[in-house]
């Protein structure tokens, strides 16, 4: 789960005309919600607003990966449009069971209802991570917020709520600093992070089925490093950045990529040091 850096402001071009048709789109959905909701009328989705965000950060943010498990989603599947926030009922997992998270009133949550449409609370993720064993309707948090009142917009809830899940937007999210990936493809919380541990467990990140997925990246980055390496040096100049791929998450499994490399590394400098000094 890489840190995805986006600014709507920074956009020009086709971009830019794109992303406007699709804020004119969900701003008209949100007035008929509201609309709906004052008449206490039931409001039709309208899923193609999510899915345009979905595509959109598909193709220019997260490259075809899944912003979770850094799979690569779209050269088999159209992915899904995950909701940070679930719009239509929250749940958190107590022990070994999943529970209703329930408001002041004793009601069931309504769901992030007012955020449906809002694509800071848009994801595109891969279908494992968002329903099968993975997310569902989870949302943990210190506490919930069970109306617009509370906050209106993903920042203020996040204030109130204090979330635990991790969200690969946020300014304040470094994976160096909450995920741990080893050599064998698995991963952990670094410290024992509570907010990775929960986001780990939520997403289902440590599915066997990621373990070989991450290895055979791991080893494609430390390899490509080495023969760019071997290049450089043969031809005395400079090594320049033969893992820019992965640190822009054009490959997947980017993180657990740059992690082993750097480890690689590392190991090469202690054993280096160890034989100087014998």
């Amino acid at each position: 789960m890489r840190r995805a850096r986006f600014d709507p402001d920074a956009l020009a071009g086709p971009d830019r005309l794109k992303w406007q048709r699709l804020v004119a789109a969900a701003k008209t959905a949100e007035s008929r919600l509201a609309d709906d909701r004052r008449d206490g009328r039931e409001h039709d989705w309208r899923s193609n607003v999510w899915r345009g965000f979905k595509e959109f950060f598909f193709l220019n943010v997260f490259f075809g990966m899944c912003a979770y498990c850094e799979s690569d989603v779209e050269s088999v599947y159209v992915g899904d449009a995950e909701h940070y926030r679930p719009k239509g009922k929250v749940t958190q997992r107590e022990g070994d069971r999943e529970i209703e998270v329930t408001c002041p009133d004793g009601n069931p949550h309504p769901g992030y209802y007012w955020l449906a449409y809002d694509w800071r609370n848009i994801l595109p993720s891969c279908y494992k991570c968002n329903t099968h064993f993975g997310k569902g309707t989870q949302f943990p948090a210190r506490r919930h917020a069970c109306s617009p009142d509370v906050g209106a917009d993903p920042n203020a809830l996040d204030a109130f709520e204090e979330p635990f899940l991790l969200h690969p937007f946020k300014p304040n999210y470094d994976p160096k600093k909450y995920l741990i990936f080893d050599n064998l493809g698995g991963i952990a919380s670094k410290d024992e992070d509570e907010a990775a541990a929960i986001t780990i467990d939520v997403f289902d990140l440590d599915r066997k089925g990621l373990n070989p997925k991450r290895i055979d990246q791991q080893k494609l980055a430390w390899d490509g490093f080495k023969k760019a390496r071997e290049r450089a040096a043969e031809d005395d100049s400079p090594l320049g950045d033969p893992l820019a791929e992965y640190r822009h998450g054009r490959r997947p499994h980017s993180i657990a990529a740059l992690q082993h490399v750097a480890r690689m590394i590392e190991r090469e400098a202690q054993l280096n040091m160890e034989a100087l000094a014998e």
